[in-house]
């Protein structure tokens, strides 16, 4: 029998999993979400002077009088003359002449793990209505290809890239990856809760609330206990492998097999790859049941527990590669049994966040030690393959739309340094913001009523800031939509239309907080 219960040794506490001869100490911190995250007054957090600003404003629906509102401030000061003298990452050591064009300090988080596609086509065809229901279909399907990449391209982006300000300079002017320019390539969702990826302590595990429903999905618990009976304790840590975690829930044949790490293009092979069409008569392996008799899993929770099992792999491998790469992580078990469940998790927010972590962490690599960072590059490569033309299309029909588009081996363009710096230099090059295209005049207010896609939308047409939380770690970076972004496109006439066309005001609440 597994018992959880907690523990604690001066102060940190644990989560500790015991069985007879076997005992599994994983972390905890404190919650963000859920009823055991501790309480905030709001109205001492929203009146902060450096968060906010009191105002008056004429909103829509009060008759024209003007309204006192607490609009968030902008992350980015006033005053930009500074910004010629910040550095990109295009610079010399003291110490040496080391730059990107020496060293590329990105791990390749898509490394390949057999059976992992054909977990993803198995997930897909049974689970389809769920993964809609949290929006993650579409970055699901996304994860079920290659995403290949050129070295020259990506070094001559970080050499333009000003990771001061998260922006990349072009002869017009600043530009960035927005969030609904991220959103639109990889179909991760905007709105929903807060990403919380953190170890649950035993009474979140355990109890119940007044209406005796568990605080968690009861599937969480078979996550932990899966990982507790195949784990390996190496220094004193417990951890397991993503490819031991695929192998133990997914019983089924391997199918595709790939020789080498994917990602740089290293020319042709005779490998195949998955298509992207889900074969849907395809049956099962017997072995199927193996890992839930092994786990003691009644029938009717088998289902929720494998999709579960899937989507923190899905987590740790595709959306939020960290440095524990190549390893499922059991903090990601409280998030993706919530998931697995239909419920939609702001996920577009932290990614850009870790996108941007990232780009940070390689101009600190380059100034002090050598070490690779864990990075999303897919998701960043698919960005450039739309805004710069980096990439081929493929000709698929199951592959029409977002970073599926450039999916596969060999569909980077070869570009030699000097093509690949005038990329980023051709003054004639004017890269427009994506918009939600209106098919007429209409004014968004967030009322509470606002369709998915709207509410994402409205998140994204102001100044804010961009969180990620994992463990002990928080990550705040402040995020201007338009940045500077092209001189001419600022001067036209569409961004002033833009304005007239949508009055978004948002609430403070609505930026701020997440559902609990």
């Amino acid at each position: 029998m597994v018992l959880f219960r907690n523990s604690s040794s001066c102060t940190k506490r644990f989560l500790v999993i015991d069985e007879k001869y076997r005992r599994t100490s994983l972390r905890v911190y404190e919650p963000a979400i859920g009823p055991f995250a501790k309480k905030r007054s709001s109205e001492s957090i929203k009146h902060l002077t450096s968060w906010s600003l009191e105002t008056s404003y004429e909103l829509y629906g009060h008759g024209g009088l003007p309204q006192s509102v607490l609009q968030l401030q902008s992350s980015f000061p006033h005053s930009t003359t500074f910004l010629a003298d910040l550095p990109s990452l295009d610079y010399r050591r003291r110490d040496g002449n080391a730059t990107c064009k020496d060293y590329f300090p990105i791990s390749d988080a898509l490394e390949y793990t057999p059976k992992y596609w054909e977990w993803t086509e198995d997930i897909l065809k049974h689970y389809e209505p769920i993964l809609e229901r949290a929006h993650i279909r579409d970055t699901i399907f996304a994860s079920l290809f290659t995403y290949d990449w050129q070295m020259n391209v990506i070094l001559s982006f970080y050499n333009h890239w000003n990771p001061a300000t998260n922006t990349l300079s072009t002869p017009n002017g600043e530009e960035s990856v927005s969030l609904w320019e991220l959103k639109s390539c990889s179909g991760l969702p905007i709105f929903g809760t807060f990403y919380d990826e953190v170890i649950p302590s035993a009474d979140e595990l355990n109890e119940a609330d007044k209406k005796e429903r568990s605080f968690l999905p009861k599937s969480c618990k078979y996550l932990f206990i899966a990982f507790h009976k195949e784990c390996q304790t190496i220094d004193g840590d417990h951890v397991m492998t993503l490819q031991d975690w695929v192998d133990f829930w997914f019983r089924d044949d391997l199918r595709y097999k790939v020789p080498f790490s994917v990602g740089k293009s290293s020319g042709s092979n005779k490998t195949t790859y998955p298509s992207g069409s889900i074969d849907k008569s395809r049956v099962r392996s017997n072995k199927f049941i193996h890992p839930f008799k092994e786990l003691n899993v009644p029938s009717h929770m088998q289902d929720e527990v494998y999709l579960a099992a899937f989507l923190s792999c899905w987590l740790c491998k595709f959306v939020f590669p960290s440095k524990d790469v190549g390893f499922i992580r059991p903090s990601t078990f409280k998030v993706a049994s919530m998931m697995a469940v239909g419920r939609q998790f702001s996920l577009a927010i932290p990614v850009l966040a870790s996108i941007f972590k990232g780009l940070k962490e390689v101009q600190s690599a380059l100034s002090v030690t050598a070490r690779d960072i864990p990075f999303p590059i897919h998701f960043l490569s698919s960005w450039l393959a739309e805004k710069f033309g980096t990439h081929q299309t493929v000709i698929s029909p199951a592959k029409l739309v977002g970073m599926t588009k450039y999916a596969g081996m060999g569909l980077a363009k070869h570009f030699n340094e000097s093509q690949a710096n005038a990329l980023f230099r051709d003054p004639k090059r004017v890269i427009f913001p994506a918009l939600l295209p209106l098919a007429k005049v209409v004014v968004l207010c967030d009322d509470g009523n606002l369709s998915v896609l709207k509410s994402d939308y409205f998140m994204c047409i102001r100044s804010g800031y961009l969180t990620l939380r994992y463990d002990d770690t928080f990550i705040c970076i402040g995020f201007h939509i338009f940045h500077v972004h092209c001189k001419s496109y600022l001067s036209n006439s569409v961004l002033p239309s833009l304005i007239k066309t949508l009055n978004h005001q948002m609430t403070w609440e609505k930026f701020i907080h997440r559902n609990p």
